[in-house]
């Protein structure tokens, strides 16, 4: 058996990465980038391809928010909806989370609040961690954060917890209910290491990303939903560490990587500025286009179904 490049398969957790006679993908979200993994897996073949996924629950792809977060849910029955026995009994106390949004909505109103959420095993140098979180206490018009610390590498100091909790601007918790905080209309943009699993469930509820890759194939799909879906932005002076002058976009000149973290600052003051203008605007846009297609390829008898009755079809 033979690799399949991770490039192609790095936009969905679902996806297979080891196939011989065949190519799973995810959904066709970029059907040029589809069309030109048949046009190379399958040359002089006949070789299928099959969009498979995002595999999420219907019940996190079908909700619209608002109401459900009238009364606050809870952590322990959110992830019981989503993934575990649903005749389990709801946990106690509400989700601090959830609460938080809830206060953020009627504050700030909707779509205000920048999720933070990096991956459990790969996370960014600490120390530019702290300057986003310096840009966000220090901006003028407030933009209200949650912040999810998952990672055991991922060590926030007492004393930035003590200046975020002060300012009341932003919560820091050890664990969030990923799809709830997604899905509730407080949420506006996402913070991520791009990931397969963040970027689909994000897209999924048409949240736009601000793309903070640190390794692995995580690079590849922060470019792939800032320039081919343009559904984020990308910070590119954190990449310092990583050995490079320059990327290669942001501009046609490319961009010089200085990493210092006056440069660094600058450019996350900047990104959260363009967020919540136009520029913005536009990319929330596209990312509701690309919630449509999921939905749409997700319906019973939509394009999933159909592309996994043919796998069973090719596997029978």
């Amino acid at each position: 058996m033979r690799r399949s490049p991770a490039s192609y398969c790095s936009h969905s957790s679902t996806c297979c990465t080891y196939q011989v006679e065949h190519f799973l993908l995810p959904l066709r979200q970029d059907a040029e980038g589809t069309d030109g993994v048949k046009e190379w897996f399958c040359a002089n073949t006949s070789r299928p391809v099959f969009s498979l996924g995002p595999q999420l629950p219907a019940s996190y792809l079908n909700a619209k928010g608002g109401d459900r977060f009238e009364e606050p849910p809870t952590s322990r029955s959110e992830v019981r909806i989503s993934y575990f026995n649903s005749q389990e009994t709801a946990g106690d106390k509400s989700d601090t989370s959830i609460i938080f949004l809830n206060n953020a909505l009627k504050k700030y109103g909707a779509k205000s609040v920048l999720y933070i959420t990096f991956g459990s095993l790969m996370v960014p140098e600490l120390a530019r961690v702290g300057y986003l979180l310096d840009v966000l206490l220090e901006l003028e018009e407030p933009m209200p954060f949650l912040f999810t610390t998952a990672s055991t590498a991922m060590h926030i100091s007492d004393s930035i917890r003590e200046k975020v909790a002060t300012t009341g601007r932003g919560l820091l918790v050890p664990w969030a209910p990923q799809q709830a905080v997604l899905e509730h209309p407080a949420t506006g943009w996402a913070v991520s290491h791009c990931g397969a699993g963040g970027i689909t469930e994000s897209l999924a509820q048409g949240i736009p990303l601000i793309a903070w890759p640190v390794g692995a194939e995580q690079p590849s799909n922060a470019r792939w939903v800032s320039e081919v879906l343009d559904t984020a932005f990308e910070l590119l002076q954190v990449r310092a560490r990583l050995g490079h002058n320059k990327a290669f976009r942001g501009g046609p000149n490319g961009t010089e990587i200085v990493g210092t973290e006056e440069a660094i600052k600058a450019e996350m003051k900047d990104v959260l500025t363009r967020a919540r203008g136009e520029e913005g605007r536009r990319k929330r846009a596209n990312a509701g286009k690309v919630q449509q297609l999921i939905r749409e390829a997700l319906v019973p008898g939509g394009q999933v179904d159909e592309h996994f009755e043919l796998l069973n079809k090719e596997i029978m």
